[in-house]
């Protein structure tokens, strides 16, 4: 048997793929993330025995129902945009990943089917394909995509800005924070929108595709209109898309989004659909 507590850290540390990080979240010391990893990480590695991996299955099970049973340590994965604007508000059972951690070493989806971690506010594009027998989806908001650039950009102040404007000034980027299914995804949309013009040896500012949720300091929303939807959702597995503690969960992501968020909601066309 794995302990508990020698298994919520190395949960941890796979979540945040950095023992410092990992021992923040658990508020201990990093040496103690790096002993409990050492000791267990013959069984979290590509191991080649299915007993083994079928072993470590069975022990996330088992803890996973412990954690939403005694409504303790539930872990949501939420990307940046989302997780400044909610984090302080989750319920006393549930619990975000850090701000600077908005994307994962291991792919968020992966985390949540094994158990690692328990729901993911997740983007469309990560979820397109989803085994939706083994996964819940719960729609949370939808808005419209924005382009974004640095707020010293040529561009940042002007007005009605056209096609040909955001083509010469500018060259698609991609945010750190963002997922890099996300990335791809907006990549190829962009271009199918905007040509490679422009000189060749001009420096250029960058684009990126975002919401009005993902303005932060140093960016800002550039006044190009685009008509492209952006959706994003909460997902679980199956088996626990109505328990009280997602529904607890869901509830307090209403209030968030529609309460501390109203300034979104009123001026940047943000719909929330699990608020009620």
């Amino acid at each position: 048997m794995i302990d508990r507590g020698s298994l919520r850290i190395v949960d941890y540390y796979q979540w945040a793929g950095c023992g410092r990080l990992a021992a923040k979240q658990l508020s201990c010391n990093q040496s103690t993330v790096s002993r409990k990893w050492a000791e267990s990480r013959w069984l979290f590695a590509a191991a080649s025995i299915p007993e083994d991996l079928l072993y470590v299955d069975l022990e996330r099970h088992v803890h996973q129902c412990w954690r939403f049973a005694k409504g303790r340590d539930l872990r949501v994965h939420m990307y940046r945009w989302v997780n400044r604007l909610l984090k302080e508000g989750l319920p006393v059972s549930w619990t975000s990943n850090p701000l600077e951690m908005s994307t994962t070493v291991a792919p968020a989806l992966q985390l949540l089917g094994d158990r690692v971690i328990d729901a993911l506010c997740a983007p469309y594009p990560m979820i397109a394909n989803l085994d939706r027998d083994r996964f819940a989806l719960i729609p949370l908001y939808s808005t419209g995509l924005v382009l974004l650039t640095r707020s010293d950009c040529v561009l940042a102040n002007e007005r009605s800005l056209s096609l040909r404007d955001v083509e010469v000034a500018t060259c698609p980027g991609a945010l750190s924070f963002v997922p890099a299914e996300v990335g791809s995804c907006s990549a190829k949309v962009d271009g199918q929108i905007f040509s490679s013009i422009g000189e060749v040896d001009v420096k250029r500012d960058y684009r990126y595709w975002g919401i009005s949720l993902s303005s932060f300091n140093g960016l800002k929303v550039l006044d190009y209109a685009l008509s492209a939807p952006y959706a994003e959702y909460l997902v679980v597995l199956k088996e626990w898309e109505e328990h009280a503690q997602v529904l607890r969960l869901l509830h307090a992501i209403g209030d968030g989004l529609a309460g501390q968020s109203s300034y979104f909601c009123d001026q940047k066309q943000l719909s929330v659909h699990c608020w009620n």
